[in-house]
């Protein structure tokens, strides 16, 4: 460049030898220049080698290897070249050394941390099962094994071999048992007390009177009555008519109206109100020259006033309905029908209810045959009584009670489905008025009837039995007793019954004659033997006899020999005998009590002839004594 520029200027250039000379210095000093570089490089990476900066003294080795390798001149690098190649391989050899070094500290490292970690959570896993040995040893002493089972079981998910958990769920299953054994043993007990507190309540004639639930249980099974009634329809119901509607119906007003036009006392309902009553504009012309006559009424619900005055709104087929927040007084045929089909369950309505047919009170003759329509001790009927009738006779009373108007236009529609449903076609609002009547008629035939009666029983009994009989004469041994002659116990003479001389009774008994009371033997013409027994041809009456009392006998010895056995007995019985039966019935049903003592008797016999013998079948009769 400077021989050009030289040129350039027009001086003369440098001769060839000069240039030659120029070209050998700049060569020797780029030769300089790289063998310095080089060994700066081999210094640096032997410095970076000493200090453990093995990157940096491996980069300094290569880059001093690349300028000797890719030098273009013929330079005597000397020990150069050997010192980077065996920096080079020593600074990779230590770097590997390194890098396995830091591997295994981190490795080290992190087995560390892992075995810290383990142990903390070793410690932390004894802590919790401690705190759950700790709870269910607790749950023990408190007796309640449940909980106690419970911890000792989630301690031995955790550790299957720990025997302390093992032994607690085990005492604690065993308390757990022995407790619900006591627990059963004592629930018995209370058992069987009430069931002996019932027993001698029964002896006790008194009773409570049926109870029903309260209001508010009523009013629950109602709404669960209520939901389970199907309805079957798309019905759409603007949400803001249904919430006017029952301000409606929970709004009260007074009026006072005597001979005013129809469109004012809307309008003054509007007023004291503040709802929104139109007069639909259809009907606009027929309803102002309307009056609106006697309609005087304090603090009634607004619905009850809005459906007199649509009463007095003449036969026009006037009505009053909500769209959205309106009140709206149209006609019928300008009202669209939204009818749905509801199920209402009458089963309860239509059930029959037993007739208790009383008995026949009068004497009952020999003749009276006690029949259905006339029994003498009382019978149920074969048809129940139906309160309100079959389903269809319900469907009538439904017709006539619940807007009239409306299935005789022929629109909706009831149709019975057996005896314990009703399907109804309607729009929701008789729908709800349908529901409403069905549920006050429940009201009216759940209504039952208690009835409580006292009978009281007074019995006076007294029994009096003194008698004196003359007999018995002898010793005590049968045979040396004096008996009379030619007189029998029993047979024809029946002198002492045949219950004299320790007789039972019998036929033998009967044979032999009866003892004497009185015996007298002159010596001469024979003896004198007497006898008196008192003997009751009718009993004295079943509510006393006459055992126990004083009986004696007296006896005189002499020429004349007297046994005189005298027997008194006096006993009173006074009773006091209250019964209390206790009948509860349903509204409208028929019912009977009766207290009576009945005695069966055979009164006849109707014989049947067979073939070879006859046969008396009895015909047993009954004979009753009370009410």
């Amino acid at each position: 460049m400077l021989r050009e520029t030289q040129a350039a200027l027009g001086h003369r250039g440098a001769t060839a030898g000069t240039y030659a000379d120029e070209r050998a210095l700049l060569t020797k000093i780029r030769i300089d220049e790289q063998r310095t570089k080089a060994a700066k490089l081999t210094g640096q990476g032997r410095m970076h080698l000493d200090n453990d900066r093995f990157d940096s003294a491996i980069e300094a080795f290569e880059d001093a290897l690349f300028i000797i390798n890719t030098s273009p001149y013929q330079v005597d690098w000397g020990n150069i070249r050997k010192e980077a190649e065996d920096g080079l391989r020593q600074a990779r050899t230590l770097q590997n050394d390194a890098i396995k070094v830091r591997r295994r500290e981190a490795m080290e490292e992190g087995l560390t941390e892992l075995a810290r970690e383990e142990e903390q959570r070793l410690i932390q896993e004894m802590e919790r099962l401690a705190k759950w040995m700790g709870a269910g040893i607790e749950a023990y002493e408190r007796n309640q094994f449940d909980l106690a089972a419970s911890y000792a079981e989630q301690i031995l998910e955790a550790q299957p071999d720990n025997t302390k958990a093992r032994e607690l769920q085990l005492a604690s299953r065993r308390a757990m048992h022995d407790k619900r054994q006591l627990q059963y043993l004592r629930d018995e007990k209370i058992k069987f007390r009430e069931w002996y507190d019932d027993i001698q309540m029964t002896r006790v004639p008194q009773d409570k009177i049926l109870k029903w639930p309260s209001r508010s249980f009523w009013d629950s099974i109602t709404k669960v009555r209520a939901s389970s009634r199907p309805t079957f329809g798309d019905v759409v119901e603007d949400p803001e008519a249904v919430a006017l509607r029952q301000k409606v119906e929970s709004t009260t007003v007074s009026v006072n109206v005597q001979e005013q036009d129809f469109p004012q006392v809307v309008k003054s309902l509007q007023v004291q109100t503040g709802f929104n009553i139109v007069i639909d504009g259809r009907v606009q012309g027929d309803l102002n020259d309307r009056l609106v006559n006697n309609l005087v009424l304090n603090d009634a619900q607004l619905s009850t006033v809005l459906n007199m005055l649509q009463a007095q709104g003449g036969d026009d087929g006037v009505v009053w309905t909500t769209k959205g927040n309106v009140i709206l007084f149209t006609k019928k045929e300008y009202l669209t029908q939204n009818l749905v089909v509801q199920i209402h369950p009458v089963a309860d309505l239509t059930a029959g209810l037993t007739n208790f047919i009383p008995p026949t009170i009068r004497l009952v003759g020999p003749d009276d045959v006690s029949d259905e329509e006339q029994p003498l001790f009382g019978s149920e009927a074969e048809e129940p009584v139906r309160p309100y009738g079959s389903a269809d006779e319900l469907i009538e009373l439904i017709k006539g009670a619940v807007a009239p108007s409306f299935w005789e236009e022929g629109t909706g529609d009831i149709n019975a489905n057996g005896e314990r449903t009703l399907v109804v076609k309607a729009t929701p609002e008789v729908q709800a008025q349908v529901a409403r009547f069905l549920d006050d008629l429940r009201g009216f035939a759940g209504i039952v009837v208690t009835v409580e009666s006292r009978f009281l029983e007074v019995s006076e009994n007294f029994l009096r039995d003194i008698g004196v009989d003359f007999r018995g004469l002898g010793e005590r041994t049968p045979g040396d007793l004096v008996n009379l002659d030619n007189v029998t116990n029993g047979l024809d003479d029946n002198a002492s019954a045949g219950f004299d001389n320790s007789g039972v009774g019998g036929a033998a008994a009967a044979a032999l004659s009866p003892s004497a009371g009185a015996f007298f033997n002159d010596g001469r013409q024979g003896d004198y033997r007497v006898r008196t027994e008192n003997i009751f041809d009718n009993p004295l009456g079943t509510v006393l006899s006459a055992t126990g009392g004083a009986s004696l006998t007296l006896g005189y010895l002499d020429g004349s020999q007297v046994s005189m056995i005298i027997r008194a007995t006096e006993k009173s019985l006074s009773s006091r005998t209250l019964s209390a039966p206790i009948v509860t019935v349903y509204n409208t049903q028929r019912a009977n009590l009766t207290m009576v003592n009945q005695v069966s008797y055979i009164q006849d016999f109707d014989v049947e002839v067979a073939q070879t013998s006859f046969i008396a079948d009895p015909i047993v009769g009954i004979i009753q004594d009370g009410l």
